[in-house]
């Protein structure tokens, strides 16, 4: 009886044990599908590119910058970013696409002569624009190289023409307000320099005159000399003969 009983809580046990076993397995598997947080993607060295289909130049994190280059009358346009060889040969520096603007092409700066088949480098595109009232957006392009495929420029020349028009238009306000600066600085100091300017009054008159022999003096010698500031501060008017 002792050994039957001593059998059968032998066997409750290991039924018990090997229920929780399985349910620590269901609970791992549990927490290892959920590892990965909503939107984001893990992608492992088995997994192939999304781009491996396309045989050519890919290019990614593709960044657009806008900056002064020289006062307020030119800007540069950067263009960066990551570009891989996913072709079979070797691509050099020169078959890069040319960034055109205005029919003007400009090359892509990677350090290297030649972007070897798998490999990735960075990239580089700078242009220098002029900024006046006619020159506030320009025609922007890539024209790819002979027989190179490529892929991640599609949007780069409209985002460069939004930023430019943009930066453009910024630029020439500034350029318009620091010029109305000017001249309003220019109008003071002539103000100041007219006022500092000799003038002569009479005794009882109600002008001053620039010229003590004006017609309007009426050949009156009794004149106080005195600067025109002084004048108009003493209720003088300008005379309309002798005084500009």
């Amino acid at each position: 009886m002792r050994v039957a009983r001593l059998v059968s809580v032998l066997i409750a046990a290991a039924l018990v044990l090997s229920l929780g076993a399985c349910g620590m397995l269901e609970l791992d598997g549990g927490l290892g599908a959920s590892t990965s947080e909503p939107g984001s993607t893990i992608t492992t060295d088995s997994e192939e590119p999304a781009d491996a289909g396309i045989e050519g130049l890919v290019f990614s994190d593709v960044g657009v910058y806008t900056s002064k280059s020289v006062g307020l009358t030119s800007m540069r346009v950067t263009v960066r970013g990551t570009v891989q060889n996913t072709s079979a040969k070797g691509v050099a520096s020169s078959s890069f696409p040319k960034l055109e603007c205005d029919g003007i092409g400009y090359v892509a700066e990677i350090g290297t002569q030649q972007l070897a088949p798998g490999e990735s480098c960075e990239f580089t595109y700078g242009v220098e624009c002029r900024v006046d009232e006619d020159h506030q957006s320009y025609g922007w392009s890539f024209t790819e190289g002979e027989g190179v495929l490529c892929q991640g420029l599609e949007d780069v020349p409209q985002c460069i023409d939004e930023q430019t028009r943009a930066y453009a238009a910024e630029m020439v306000e500034a350029k318009r307000a620091a010029e109305s600066d000017e001249v309003k600085q220019n109008r003071r100091d002539a103000e100041e320099e007219h006022r500092a300017t000799t003038c002569f009054v009479s005794w009882g008159g109600e002008f001053y005159h620039e010229n003590p022999t004006c017609p309007g003096l009426e050949g009156d010698r009794n004149l106080e000399e005195m600067t025109i500031g002084k004048a108009i501060d003493g209720g003088y008017a300008p005379c309309q003969l002798c005084t500009y």
